[in-house]
């Protein structure tokens, strides 16, 4: 029976179930809070998920973080799991050779890391099915998605490139350690003519939100393998990264 026994009787040393699994795990909702130990020789092992997508724009580079409900097994985490598009130029991103990935088990989460900002738009990005395990090797249990977008030159994040964008650059002129919010477009550490002349290039360009038929072309094309996606060359796209 799910968390119905006494984590007291639990011999000294021992942490896992007859199968291998982790001896205690919480299961959300049953008998909270912590987790507590099943009845019998085997502990019910949640399903892994995913969830909290973030696109990290003010990070060292432009970076997107997925966290997951369990420990992942590293080995079985690659930079081609993450499947990307861009929604307004129905460009598929190849993720497995144009970012690093990483995972930190004390949060849980997996960081996709770009070389430079992603081309402007509004983007949908999922991980598939499978692509991920556990330690245990019961891969991820069901696709997870979310959405974010790209505005170069956009400081504060509004989807508009303005004034406001151009007051915020000027107040950090010149500042090193800066950030994309702070007018460090490019992600080079300072503030400078380089950022004015990518906000110049994009001086009162707004981005729209995706429109529902976008979003659900996307969804139907991201549930074949990641084997199957038709990538943009890698030279043609690095060129835009890097641009």
């Amino acid at each position: 029976m799910v968390d119905r026994g006494d984590n007291t009787s639990i011999p000294a040393g021992l942490t896992t179930d007859a199968s291998g699994g982790p001896r205690i795990v919480d299961v959300p909702g049953v008998r909270d809070p912590g987790g507590i130990v099943d009845m019998g020789a085997y502990e019910y092992q949640v399903p892994l998920s995913a969830g909290s997508g973030l696109f990290l724009l003010n990070a060292t580079k432009p970076s997107l973080q997925i966290s997951f409900n369990g420990d992942v097994s590293p080995a079985t985490l690659t930079a081609g799991d993450l499947l990307l598009t861009n929604l307004t130029t129905n460009q598929t991103i190849d993720t497995s050779t144009l970012t690093n990935v990483s995972y930190d088990p004390s949060t849980r989460s997996a960081t996709w890391q770009f070389p430079g900002l992603l081309p402007d738009g509004n983007y949908h990005a999922t991980l598939p099915t499978g692509s991920v395990s556990d330690a245990q090797a019961d891969a991820l249990a069901a696709d997870y998605s979310f959405d974010f977008f790209v505005l170069a030159g956009d400081a504060n994040h509004d989807r508009a490139v303005d004034v406001s964008d151009l007051g915020i650059l000027a107040t950090n002129w010149q500042t090193t350690g800066a950030k994309f919010s702070q007018g460090d477009f490019n992600y080079d550490g300072v503030v400078d003519v380089s950022d004015l002349g990518i906000l110049a290039t994009n001086w009162q360009k707004s981005l729209p939100v995706a429109t529902p038929t976008a979003l659900r072309s996307v969804a139907t094309t991201t549930t074949s393998t990641a084997a199957a996606k038709h990538r943009l060359p890698r030279r043609a796209l690095a060129d835009e990264l890097l641009a």
